[in-house]
């Protein structure tokens, strides 16, 4: 089952269109999902401490931009049980063009759904004073 961390204010709120079509598609093929709704500023990274506080493997799709996924792999507990893929709708989207996932969002799901392959990617951590 997917998780999938929807930010609906993406992109001043059109983000929701890209929802619609990722429902759509993953509905069509039976895909099952959760959906998780972020209502604030700051809420993707509680959903994703929330789902991934069991210490299991979890599969998640984010649906936001460049924020939203800042918040989700900084809410991560044990990201290396975390499969995690994006599907872009921020204004932005400066991480998925700079690693290639495409901003169209039925070739990221597909992408998402019919992967081959899993790459690693490495994220870094900062510490200031204070």
């Amino acid at each position: 089952m997917y998780e999938i961390i929807f930010n609906p204010g993406s992109r001043s709120h059109s983000g929701t269109y890209v929802w619609d079509t990722v429902k759509k598609h993953l509905e069509k093929d039976n895909i099952k999902y959760r959906l998780h709704k972020t209502k604030r500023a700051g809420h993707a990274e509680d959903i994703a401490r929330e789902l991934t506080s069991d210490s299991k493997p979890h599969t998640i799709i984010v649906i936001g931009g460049d924020g939203t996924l800042n918040e989700v792999i900084n809410g991560l507990c044990n990201p290396e049980l975390i499969t995690m893929g994006l599907i872009p709708s921020g204004s932005g989207n400066d991480f998925a063009r700079s690693v290639g996932i495409s901003t169209l969002p039925t070739k990221a799901l597909e992408v998402i759904l019919k992967a081959k392959n899993i790459t690693p990617v490495n994220y870094g951590e900062a510490f200031l004073p204070n």
